[in-house]
């Protein structure tokens, strides 16, 4: 299998951000927007919204682009919201306090399975948790914000979560039935 292209900075992850009004700007980045060395992808995240509003084909694209070569040892690759957004979804079964850089690999589901399917290891996925809680500090722009809102509007929470399995069924990318999701 060979890895995929970058995608430049300033393409978006799969149109104009939500606070955006770009027409010009492609639905998805394309093969001809990918250019750069192997093994990375997009590196940003345009607005919260991106989190707070994410759409079916939003979802779907950011699904698609998971199918990457893993991530390097030691290489810091930027999470997709959907990776953000399941990591959520996982702090709710998983206390990532627990676990360590050490012990990351004795994480019980579902951060084996996330793992597997963003291609990241246990190490990564328990880290955005913590991101996501605010008790790391290097978390992503809207890590903290994204997160303190969607657990305090658990319906919200509960519409995206559906929004992420139905568009990870419709690519096939649905992570084992034991993973606790």
């Amino acid at each position: 299998m060979q890895c995929p292209a970058a995608v430049p900075r300033d393409t978006p992850l799969t149109g104009p951000s939500k606070a955006s009004s770009s027409a010009d700007t492609p639905a998805v980045a394309t093969p001809a927007a990918r250019r750069g060395p192997a093994r990375e992808y997009l590196r940003r995240v345009v607005a919260l919204a991106d989190y707070l509003d994410l759409t079916t084909g939003d979802a779907q694209a950011q699904f698609r682009m998971l199918e990457r070569c893993p991530v390097p040892q030691g290489r810091q690759v930027t999470f997709l919201p959907v990776e953000t957004l399941l990591c959520l979804a996982a702090s709710f079964v998983v206390n990532h306090r627990h676990f360590g850089g050490g012990t990351a690999y004795q994480a019980p589901e579902p951060v084996p399975s996330l793992a597997r399917l963003f291609s990241r290891p246990p190490s990564s996925v328990l880290a955005k948790m913590a991101n996501l809680d605010g008790s790391r500090s290097h978390g992503a722009r809207w890590d903290v914000l994204a997160g303190a809102m969607l657990r305090n509007d658990t319906a919200r929470f509960s519409e995206i979560y559906r929004l992420l399995l139905h568009a990870a069924r419709a690519e096939g990318r649905m992570p084992s039935s034991r993973c606790g999701l």
